[in-house]
């Protein structure tokens, strides 16, 4: 907003003589010949003084500090409605947030828009600097490669939030704030029926499904996006269509999800913990069991799964009471010591894969070559037991099996050059493939945290990316089985230029087929696919280019 110095003058009835308004005397501003029509001559400046933070209060205060509002600019706190108004306007109600799956673009848009339309719309009770603050905290987790979502809007819960921040900000205008989790707290209490923040309770919560209780759907879909925790579908997408079919059962210890036991009518379809691998934990096993029998629930199968994870819980505490380790146990050479192994360090690599199973060999240069790799059981990870999982894995140069890198700490694979089985990378926390040039099976990644493929040439087995971060396929020339990318952010094949069997294009960005040759089986688009029969003009496909008509 730039302000233009102007001379102000004021027109009187009886003449055309302008007389500056401001070298007036005092009786000037009194005498009745002076109409009260003014007119600007550019000519000497007048100066407005810029506006100062002590001049805004509460939520607009907490605007112009936290999006730096150029107040130097404004004439009066309209002036930062305004400003308020056109940022909500670029970043938040025409953003497209877009979304990892499909689905997740999809919801994001349904509850942005039911956001924007209170927050931001005509008939708001908000000001434009409290709804910047507000769609910028509800908004905060959205990245273009993760499957987050907004909170649910209530308005209640969020009038509630809105006023307890601004009745801190008028008492304590230094008073630091985080809206999002102030608002997600209150939002669980009111669902949990918890009033105090510093009490959260420990205790199982069933929420109906529609035919239970067909009244208060809605509601209790909120509430199951709530209470899910974060790797768990209904956290998402899921929440509706899997509440329709079934009710909900979901064990918070301190306010937080651990367990939950989904239903499809009157039968158990599910019992998922915090890893999200259709395991039992050991940790909760006893609670889970308990619950069964309080509500008489009857599946042989999840009974079986009760039974196994009891049985994971006294393997794992017998291992930490014969090896002593415990949480103040930190680093691998601390770990062995406790299990009786003090060798070398690279020895005590091989000593302790070993314990768990993977035999292991010193190679001449040096590194380790290994049979296999998994996590020591499917209910407790290398971490859990105080080993330092990176540590451990450094100087492995070759998995001669398959390789499980699920739940894995590992961050990166360092000198690992093949692996000559299969490769699972679901769910994994690994960064970096490290040196990583040929797997000879199939290579799955779901939901990593990997950006890139790096150095791998070639998969001799079938390649499938799936609701993953990744965005670069690296180095990668060869498939010698079929490709499938669902959900997934490549946008360009990149290297690659050959493909083995069928190439699968389903939901993914794919726009470029880079120097891709050829395809031994059938290439499958979606029907509104970015790719077109046009782009594999130049590619020798021995099978056929086939459109999929259901999408």
């Amino acid at each position: 907003m730039n302000i233009q110095p102007y001379n102000l003058y004021c027109q009187t009835a009886s003449t055309t003589n302008n007389k500056p308004v401001l070298n007036s005397n005092k009786s000037s501003y009194s005498n009745p010949e002076i109409r009260k029509k003014f007119y600007y001559i550019p000519h000497a400046p007048i100066f407005f003084e810029a506006l100062k933070k002590s001049k805004f209060q509460e939520m607009d205060l907490a605007c112009v500090e936290k999006f730096k509002a150029p107040i130097e600019k404004f004439n009066s706190n309209d002036d930062l409605q305004d400003w308020s108004k056109e940022k909500l306007e670029e970043d938040y109600i025409h953003k497209d947030f877009g979304g990892r799956q499909k689905e997740t673009q999809v919801s994001r848009k349904e509850m942005l828009k039911e956001w924007n339309n209170y927050v931001t719309g005509d008939k708001s009770i908000y000001k434009p600097a409290t709804a910047l603050l507000i769609m910028s905290a509800i908004t905060r987790d959205l990245k273009p490669n993760n499957d987050n979502l907004p909170p649910v809007l209530n308005k209640k819960i969020l009038a509630d939030t809105v006023h307890e921040v601004s009745k801190n900000l008028e008492s304590n205008k230094k008073y630091l704030f985080d809206m999002n989790k102030i608002y997600r707290t209150n939002l669980r209490n009111f669902y949990t029926g918890d009033k105090s923040e510093d009490v959260r309770g420990t205790k199982w919560v069933m929420i109906p499904s529609q035919k239970h209780d067909p009244e208060h759907f809605d509601k209790n879909v909120e509430k199951l996006k709530m209470l899910s925790y974060k790797t768990w579908c209904t956290k998402n997408t899921k929440a509706k269509s899997y509440l329709h079919n079934g009710d909900f059962h979901i064990y918070l210890e301190n306010g937080n999800p651990k367990i939950c036991i989904r239903f499809i009518g009157d039968n158990i379809e599910e019992i998922q913990g915090e890893r999200n691998n259709r395991m039992i934990p050991s940790k909760y096993a006893d609670e889970t069991e308990k619950y069964f029998l309080e509500n008489n629930f009857s599946s042989s199968t999840f009974e079986h799964k009760i039974k196994q994870a009891k049985e994971a819980k006294m393997e794992f505490l017998k291992l930490q009471k014969k090896y002593k380790i415990n949480k103040k146990d930190s680093g691998l050479n601390k770990v062995l010591y406790k299990i009786g192994i003090k060798s070398k360090k690279q020895k005590n690599n091989i000593s302790i894969f070993k314990k768990f199973g993977i035999t292991s060999e010193k190679l001449q240069d040096g590194t380790i070559s290994i049979s296999q790799y998994k996590q020591p059981s499917d209910y407790f990870t290398y971490a859990d037991i105080g080993i330092d999982e990176n540590e451990l894995f450094k100087n492995v140069s070759e998995i001669k099996g398959n390789a499980n890198f699920r739940n894995t700490a590992l961050k990166s694979l360092n000198h690992l050059q093949a692996i000559y089985g299969n490769a699972t990378f679901a769910n994994s926390n690994l960064e970096d493939l490290g040196d990583l040039k040929l797997i000879k099976g199939n290579a799955k990644f779901v939901r990593t945290n990997l950006k890139s493929l790096n150095k791998l040439e070639e998969i001799n087995g079938n390649l499938g990316i799936l609701g993953s971060d990744l965005t670069d396929l690296g180095a990668l020339r060869k498939v010698k089985g079929s490709v499938y990318l669902k959900d997934s952010n490549i946008e360009s094949l990149k290297n690659l230029e050959y493909i083995g069997k069928d190439a699968t294009f389903s939901d993914d960005k794919t726009k470029y087929i880079g120097h891709l040759k050829e395809v031994g089986g059938d290439v499958i688009l979606d029907k509104n696919h970015c790719l077109t029969v046009e782009d594999f003009i130049g590619v020798k496909i021995k099978g056929s280019l086939k459109i999929n008509s259901e999408n």
